[in-house]
């Protein structure tokens, strides 16, 4: 990885295949000394992997906690980490987000803002930073806070992707991930392939809804 080192190198991801699901975790020591009780930050990432095990088992009971991989470029003045697995992927981005919900409603509440943890599946396409890659800083025109492995330390640069190419690990359907189908009515969806009003719904139901909510309501649509 040293070869990337200095250089702002990113995985970008857009299309509706299946990729594997990603948790991206920011939170700044100053919001951090805040926080009551006071928590040091291996409790916070304890307490991250405690929520994303559970939500992985949720949906696929035969999840391995060995695929899992922490990424980390934290310094002195933020908590930054990306929290994947490479033992399953989800159909697809909508997917993810719902999938982000699941683990943001584990975590202590003072650890749920969007500001900490980003869903960033919430979109049509994003991007991330490739392990060995540093940040660059518009304001000094340097590159900081490089991207290193914390789990998984011996994994292969394609092991911390999101959609790496050849992956054939497991694409998990459960039913916890699903958009309630009353609001789906009128939305064509084929072959599993998320439509442009498929992610303006998922972003609705994320913004107005709790993820307890939406499962109530699916529930009760079965």
């Amino acid at each position: 990885m040293s070869e990337r080192e200095g250089h702002s190198l990113h995985e970008f991801i857009d299309g509706d295949e299946p990729l594997r699901p990603i948790i991206d975790f920011d939170l700044p020591q100053e919001v951090l000394d805040t926080i009551e009780p006071k928590l040091t930050r291996k409790e916070i990432l304890d307490s991250l992997i405690l929520a994303f095990r559970k939500t992985c088992l949720e949906i696929f009971p035969k999840w391995d906690y060995k695929t899992l991989t922490i990424a980390s470029s934290s310094d002195a003045k933020k908590m930054s980490l990306h929290i994947s697995t490479f033992g399953m992927r989800l159909p697809n981005i909508a997917r993810v987000a719902v999938f982000t919900e699941l683990v943001r409603k584990k975590l202590l509440t003072a650890l749920q803002g969007n500001s900490i943890i980003d869903n960033i599946a919430n979109k049509r396409s994003f991007s991330l930073r490739m392990l060995g890659s540093s940040k660059f800083d518009e304001k000094t025109g340097e590159h900081v806070r490089v991207k290193k492995p914390v789990h998984l330390k011996d994994g292969t640069l394609f092991d911390f992707m999101i959609r790496p190419p050849n992956d054939e690990s497991e694409v998990v359907k459960s039913s916890l991930l699903d958009i309630p189908k009353a609001e789906m009515e009128g939305c064509s969806s084929i072959n599993n392939v998320t439509t442009d009003a498929e992610f303006e719904l998922v972003e609705t139901l994320l913004q107005e809804a709790s993820i307890e909510t939406l499962l109530k309501m699916a529930n009760f649509l079965k």
